[in-house]
């Protein structure tokens, strides 16, 4: 009998677990096809992926990304024809090695790897159109460290090559993270991402937090983070080439206006595009769905990112007939025990300018020059944008403190929403018919 010594305990994609060693003629094979470890984890393939960011051309023009390093000769999403021609970005690109599709209970077992192409499916073949009725549909990513600066995005397998912000919570550094593949619906005091129902609204964020975590307390399970978020924010980047994200992918589901309108009716319960692939939009219509990976992340409902906020606007008064106004933007990578809204548990990554007139009304504010920090990168640096220019997604601005991080918005709200849109204005405490969450789950 052959043996794998690998020094510790171990998993690989969530299935294969091992004290010391897995046994070849047993858990080896739930490895890659033949039973062969990921290549990921071989040094020969490693891989480095870069976005260029010209910040000029980004003044006038979304379209200001060229892929680098090993996706340099890729073509983007093209949604212009009849079908979509997802390019290079299909789940068999080497970008998402390793990435998958599963059902997850609410232990974190994971049940079946799901056919990207139909979710209806788990990869063998399996019916499992019931079980993603019932149990967490999710979008698992393996660590990918990650670098952003003013120049360029950078996501790698290789450590030293950025880093790995999105799998860290409290001291830990987990191996994977899962992102709901549908937005948060509340089932019997337990938030999940469910395949064939409406996303739950109208509650409070504090809801959402304890809910996401109640799939089971001891496990990490949550709302998303401003570090899961902007990772996914960059996959999408990537699969575009082009900060306009409905003018590539789609609008969204939603414009109705209202919970009583076309979102009350068609909104998260119909779910077609279970069996669209990865990528699925329509360029010609305000009320279909669309997906990036994920299902709805703009269109639908503006979705909380947890454990982040926005302080009272604060002024530089350098020239007093002249104020400049921020907001300071605080972001964490708390644990489940330590996720709250306090900014002593985060750190401030940015300081968000305000327009004076925002900060007694709210209204859309529009950017073509952007924050390139790691942390901050892509919050809004100016005030001068508009919905084809720079940014293209807006940000919804009303000045106060404690104001919550949402993200994506609706339709209804024109070519302010998409993967960058933010909702920058409304309390923690505020809820509403067009304000959910997204569920996520770290583990090793």
């Amino acid at each position: 009998m052959t043996h794998y010594d690998h020094g510790n305990n171990w998993k690989v994609r969530g299935r294969l677990q091992a004290a010391q060693q897995a046994q070849s003629d047993g858990d080896a094979v739930l490895l890659e096809g033949g039973g062969f470890i990921p290549q990921r984890f071989l040094r020969e393939n490693a891989r480095v992926f870069s976005l260029t960011f010209d910040p000029v051309t980004f003044a006038s023009d979304p379209a200001c990304l060229t892929y680098g390093d090993d996706c340099a000769n890729y073509d983007p999403i093209d949604n212009t024809g009849l079908e979509m021609d997802v390019g290079d970005w299909g789940m068999d690109s080497p970008f998402f090695e390793d990435c998958f599709y599963a059902t997850i209970n609410t232990d974190g077992d994971i049940l079946h790897e799901l056919d990207p192409m139909d979710l209806t499916k788990s990869v063998q073949g399996v019916d499992v159109s019931t079980e993603i009725t019932q149990e967490n549909v999710m979008f698992v990513i393996p660590k990918r460290f990650i670098k952003r600066n003013s120049t360029k995005i950078v996501h790698s397998n290789m450590e030293g090559m950025g880093s790995p912000d999105p799998f860290v919570r409290g001291s830990h550094t987990y191996n994977y993270v899962a992102l709901g593949v549908y937005p948060m619906t509340i089932v019997n005091g337990v938030g999940k991402s469910v395949s064939g129902v409406i996303p739950t609204t109208s509650t409070a964020g504090a809801t959402f937090r304890s809910d996401a975590k109640a799939n089971n307390t001891d496990l990490e399970w949550h709302v998303w983070n401003w570090h899961e978020y902007q990772m996914y924010r960059d996959m999408v980047l990537f699969g575009t080439e082009n900060f306009d994200s409905q003018g590539v992918v789609g609008k969204g589901q939603c414009n109705a206006g209202n919970n009583t309108g076309v979102w009350a009716v068609n909104g998260g319960a119909s779910h077609a595009v279970d069996k669209a692939g990865p990528w699925y939009g329509d360029l010609t219509a305000t009320d279909v769905p669309v997906k990036a990976l994920l299902e709805n992340v703009w269109g639908e409902c503006w979705q909380l990112v947890d454990d982040c906020l926005l302080l009272k606007y604060r002024t530089d008064d350098t020239d007093p007939d002249n104020p400049l106004y921020y907001q300071d933007f605080y972001a964490g990578q708390n644990d489940n025990a330590h996720v709250d809204d306090l900014t002593t548990s985060k750190t401030l990554i940015a300081s968000v300018p305000v327009p004076s007139n925002r900060l007694s009304s709210g209204g859309w504010v529009y950017s073509r020059t952007i924050d390139t920090t790691q942390a901050g990168w892509g919050l809004p640096a100016d005030m001068t944008g508009d919905t084809s220019t720079g940014l293209c997604d807006g940000h919804y601005m009303h000045a106060g403190d404690q104001r919550a991080i949402r993200v994506g918005g609706l339709s209804g709200d024109g070519l302010g929403a998409g993967v960058s849109a933010l909702a920058l204005g409304h309390a923690l405490s505020a809820s509403g018919w067009y304000f959910g969450a997204r569920l996520a789950f770290s583990f090793d």
